[in-house]
């Protein structure tokens, strides 16, 4: 859901000083606002407000995906503490990777809840990004969209395309993105699945 102190004009227009909150079932609320730090995330009551200032990043889309980011990893961190939290403690402490994993997943969930944040994640512009940064965020376009953004370098989309599919068992021939975001494993077995993306 989103609400904005403006009228929106037109299905995809949002100007970039606007205030949107897009508010989750969870309990997770992400506030694009255009003043004060960077990020801030507070409890209020039961609620937790995750505010991000959109006038410190380079454009809205840049500002709703690093708000976003933030959005799905906290949701997923909810939701796993809820549905295993001893096995997620027991590899947080061996998994450097586990934000990563949070976020990725949490994108997954997340997607059909806020249209109008994904849709300005899906505008995210790579040409400033690095190797790295441009890879990171194919993946997080490839979960939320199930292809590659077109304006991808020839070395990002190479890199992509080697990340390997599940060899064997039930799920054989999955994209390793698609298996780590598809909550059939346990928290053991996505770690293991995301060293070879970030290889």
């Amino acid at each position: 859901m989103i609400e904005s102190k403006n009228d929106i004009i037109g299905e995809s227009e949002i100007l970039t000083l606007e205030e949107f909150e897009f508010v989750l079932p969870e309990g997770v609320n992400l506030k694009i606002v255009a003043n004060g730090p960077k990020f801030q995330s507070r409890k209020n009551g039961d609620i937790i407000e995750i505010l991000v200032n959109s006038a410190k990043f380079r454009d809205l889309p840049q500002a709703c995906r690093f708000g976003g980011l933030k959005l799905a990893q906290t949701t997923q961190l909810k939701r796993s503490l809820q549905k295993d939290a001893k096995g997620l403690m027991k590899t947080t402490k061996s998994n450097s990777g586990i934000a990563r994993i949070l976020q990725l997943k949490g994108l997954k969930n997340i997607k059909s809840d806020v249209p109008k944040l994904i849709q300005k994640i899906t505008e995210v512009d790579v040409a400033h990004f690095s190797l790295t940064e441009a890879f990171d965020y194919a993946c997080e376009y490839y979960v939320l969209t199930g292809s590659l953004p077109e304006n991808l370098s020839q070395e990002v989309a190479s890199a992509i395309n080697l990340i390997p599919k599940i060899k064997k068992g039930p799920h054989k021939g999955l994209h390793i993105l698609d298996a780590l975001v598809s909550e059939k494993y346990s928290h053991r077995v996505e770690q293991r699945l995301f060293q070879k993306i970030a290889r």
